[in-house]
């Protein structure tokens, strides 16, 4: 590896940090993962022998373009996101189902509302109606609300404003 930084695939790269050389001529070498800011995050460390071979903990990987390597870095390239298909939905009902199903999937708002294409806001407030999802704030909001605490009353209780108050309720 002639450079610090090799580019693997994906956001995948092997970087070699400062101070890499051993004594028996191998080279630390880190794979690591490109992170938004452009920065790398080590995910894990490997030896590099002078024959170009690489070793994760006295196991042989092989070379940089092996079959071998390839299929060992398989591991560190990020999955598809969301593996339920988006078709057309037909109504309200079918559209508060999937999402449904695809927060059960996901255990995340933001990618359930990139799958359906709308906010997390909105997301979220489905999630509140069928029953999928639920946080503190809104447990206390919609104890409020069953008290007959007005929005204004409710958002002063706990904090927020009428809109974020009105963001938390079915």
């Amino acid at each position: 590896m002639s450079s610090i930084q090799k580019h693997v695939r994906g956001d995948v790269w092997l970087t070699r940090p400062m101070l890499s050389q051993k004594p028996d001529g191998s080279q630390i070498v880190n794979v690591s993962l490109k992170l938004e800011d452009g920065s790398f995050g080590a995910v894990e460390v490997l030896t590099m022998m002078s024959d170009g071979v690489f070793y994760r903990s006295n196991k042989r990987i092989g070379k940089f373009d092996s079959p071998e390597f390839q299929e060992y870095i398989k591991k560190f390239i990020p999955q598809e996101e969301v593996q339920i298909a988006r078709p057309p939905l037909q109504n309200e009902d079918e559209l508060f189902k999937r999402v449904g199903e695809v927060y059960v999937q996901t255990k995340s708002i933001k990618k359930t509302a990139k799958w359906a294409g709308m906010s997390e806001e909105r997301t979220r407030r489905i999630l509140f109606t069928i029953g999928a999802y639920t946080c503190d704030t809104h447990e206390k909001i919609m104890s409020l609300s069953k008290e007959g605490v007005s929005l204004s009353d409710a958002a002063k209780q706990v904090g927020l404003s009428v809109p974020q108050v009105r963001a938390y309720l079915p």
